[in-house]
């Protein structure tokens, strides 16, 4: 699964990642990869040199890319406190679930006063004014409540789906593949699930697009699917 953590700077999402990632996970964090790049910095330092922002702004992109492609392995959690609306929408389309930490501003000042550079203020200021400028329906204040989360063979991704998922990867990159749900050409070099049979699963249908099978999810979480696969329909490539 892909969760992007948004929200202003200081309001704990390093924290919410990781009390929610586990062994195997993947959090993609611009701080933590500029302080593993400039190991002479304070550990708690968030104020980074023009060479180092450069050089971590360019891994952090490279992790991401390669992220989005392992989100059906493993969580992935992309901290972005300000993602723009063409990147949200990337984002979405991977099945991202976008989950805003925000405390509140006054509370985020004060953290800042206590642990950010001075300039971080102005960045607080900045990212409250832009969610006035949005629904408000679409934001959500508190952090999620922690549940458990099934393991990944509970999920259906253990060792049978990961063999599975090897077998089938040159055919994909070889460009013939065919998404098993709505039947069209899945592109070598876009990210693709290994999907479920809708009723069982413990059992494999096919490659399948992300959005294909994020969206044959949402449909199952809400009502009982009529039928275990798709109406066959005709392609030209």
């Amino acid at each position: 699964m892909l969760y992007v953590v948004i929200g202003p700077p200081a309001a704990g999402k390093s924290t919410w990642c990781r009390e929610h990632a586990r062994p195997g996970d993947i959090v993609i964090d611009y701080d933590r990869i500029a302080l593993a790049l400039n190991p002479d910095r304070d550990p708690d330092s968030h104020d980074h040199p023009n060479t180092i922002k450069t050089v971590t702004k360019a891994a952090r992109q490279a992790a991401i890319d390669k992220a989005l492609t392992l989100a059906h392995q493993c969580d992935v959690f992309i901290i972005h406190s300000t993602p723009s609306a063409q990147l949200l929408a990337r984002y979405r389309t991977a099945g991202a679930d976008i989950v805003t930490i925000d405390p509140g501003k006054a509370v985020v000042m004060e953290r800042a006063k206590a642990e950010r550079p001075w300039w971080m203020h102005g960045a607080i200021k900045k990212w409250y004014d832009q969610q006035d400028d949005q629904p408000q329906q679409t934001r959500r204040s508190e952090p999620r409540t922690a549940k458990r989360r099934r393991t990944t063979v509970e999920r259906g991704y253990g060792q049978q789906h990961r063999k599975l998922r090897e077998a089938l990867a040159p055919t994909v990159r070889a460009g013939k593949a065919v998404c098993w749900r709505c039947q069209e050409r899945i592109h070598p070099t876009e990210p693709w699930d290994l999907g479920h049979d809708d009723h069982d699963r413990r059992k494999y249908r096919g490659p399948e697009h992300v959005t294909c099978n994020r969206a044959a999810g949402a449909r199952s979480s809400g009502r009982h699917r009529k039928s275990s696969g798709p109406k066959p329909r005709s392609r030209e490539w």
